[in-house]
């Protein structure tokens, strides 16, 4: 009698196992196919985004926004960041965000757009009065990284220089220096000497010179103490 009755409450926790397991696959297909993604919109006049749809979720349901912003970031360099949004029942909203154009580059005859990082973004300067940056490269593409050590130590210094005072252009000379142009200052930096020790220098001689009302003709930092010349 006792072997019956257990034999009869395995049975019911089986049967009611298989329900459940019926009833959650049934739920959940039901439900991906409620809220599939039917549609994809992006949103920003001129900006093309490139999105894997194979490895891109089916649903908006537990849509994995971090894993896919990482991805799309990765496909498309020139992105600086990217956001979703679920519009249901079937629409998924990308919102991208450009990288933005922080200097320009002239290499031979040719001058591109460079974002902070270092990514060229487009051809030609727009326009744009932004500082300038003189550098023989090789051939550049759009959405190419600049890891040319020259060029990445002119970004490091245009971007802590920028409260200490306006950069018009570096320009390389000998490979050995590079020339920062400053209204009618030309400043003279060796590339072998730390970043942080250049800056903090520049920084104590520009207040100094301030305060005195008389800017420079030429700084030189090419030797063991700074050369003046006014």
């Amino acid at each position: 009698m006792h072997t019956g009755v257990l034999r009869r409450k395995i049975g019911k926790t089986i049967f009611f196992c298989i329900f459940i397991t019926i009833v959650s696959v049934l739920l959940y297909e039901g439900m991906t196919r409620l809220f599939s993604i039917q549609f994809i919109e992006v949103i920003g006049s001129g900006v093309q985004v490139v999105v894997d749809e194979e490895k891109m979720s089916k649903t908006l349901l537990f849509f994995p926004s971090d894993r896919l912003r990482g991805e799309v970031l990765r496909d498309n360099p020139l992105l600086a960041d990217v956001h979703f949004q679920k519009k249901y029942p079937h629409t998924l909203v990308i919102i991208p965000t450009l990288r933005s154009a922080f200097v320009r580059l002239q290499t031979n005859d040719r001058i591109v757009l460079l974002d902070r990082s270092g990514i060229v973004l487009m051809d030609g300067d727009q326009g744009k009065a932004l500082p300038l940056l003189r550098f023989n490269l090789q051939a550049l593409r759009v959405s190419e990284a600049i890891v040319d050590a020259r060029v990445q130590l002119a970004l490091s210094l245009l971007d802590g220089l920028r409260t200490v005072f306006p950069v018009d252009a570096i320009t390389e000379q000998d490979g050995a220096y590079v020339l920062v142009k400053t209204g009618k200052t030309d400043i003279f930096i060796p590339q072998d000497k730390e970043l942080d020790d250049i800056l903090a220098t520049l920084q104590t001689l520009m207040t100094g010179f301030r305060i005195k009302g008389t800017l420079p003709e030429v700084v030189d930092l090419r030797f063991d103490k700074p050369v003046i010349k006014f």
